[in-house]
């Protein structure tokens, strides 16, 4: 009789410890979901957030792609004479276009070997630069850089005391699509030729 009773008291102990880690692992089991589900709740409202941003962003990419021109073309030429007379020079008459005839480059077809002058293909600021030599023959030479008939600025070569004198300028300007550059005579009535005088120009930047 003693021996049963001793039985089912450690049954009962045995029974007692079992019920207590059961509920000591569900308490824990309930800690952990809810851990979990915080972190789920934390990162979805992260992807939200990051959903929101890529949507403003792609926005904003498409105003400005909106905003830029549907082709952009550089624009950029250098030109010169194609040959030199030494003291006689490249004759000119009075406000004469210079007509150089020889192309180093002319991305964007934008200079006429024909008519001398430079064409805006897009509109935007553009940079000029122009160098011009006297003759020792010919005495003084003023060459002007123009945009559609208004100088935007003069060359002075002295060819009287100053031996193949050179004078060079350069000029930023806005132009639109349409609008005209050229060099042209001011004064004397000769300049050198070859590499000695020489007009280049390039877009800085196009409108947006």
């Amino acid at each position: 009789m003693m021996k049963l009773l001793l039985l089912v008291v450690i049954f009962m102990l045995v029974g007692s410890n079992e019920g207590d880690t059961r509920i000591r692992q569900k308490r824990s089991d309930d800690t952990s979901t809810t851990a979990l589900e915080n972190v789920v709740q934390q990162q979805g409202a992260l992807i939200q957030q990051l959903g929101t941003q890529v949507q403003t962003l792609s926005a904003k990419l498409i105003a400005l792609e909106k905003r830029l021109p549907s082709t952009f073309t550089p624009v950029a030429f250098t030109v010169h004479f194609s040959h030199d007379d030494g003291n006689n020079g490249i004759a000119l008459g009075p406000h004469q276009v210079l007509k150089f005839d020889s192309v180093v480059t002319n991305i964007g077809a934008g200079y006429s070997v024909q008519t001398g002058i430079f064409t805006a293909p897009v509109s935007g600021v553009y940079s000029f630069f122009l160098t011009i030599m006297s003759t020792n023959a010919h005495g003084n030479v003023h060459v002007a850089l123009v945009r559609d008939g208004t100088a935007l600025d003069v060359v002075f070569a002295e060819g009287q005391s100053d031996v193949y004198d050179q004078g060079s300028t350069q000029v930023t300007t806005h132009l639109r699509s349409g609008q005209q550059v050229w060099a042209r005579q001011n004064n004397g009535d000769a300049v050198r030729g070859g590499w000695w005088t020489i007009f280049t120009g390039y877009m800085m930047q196009a409108d947006v």
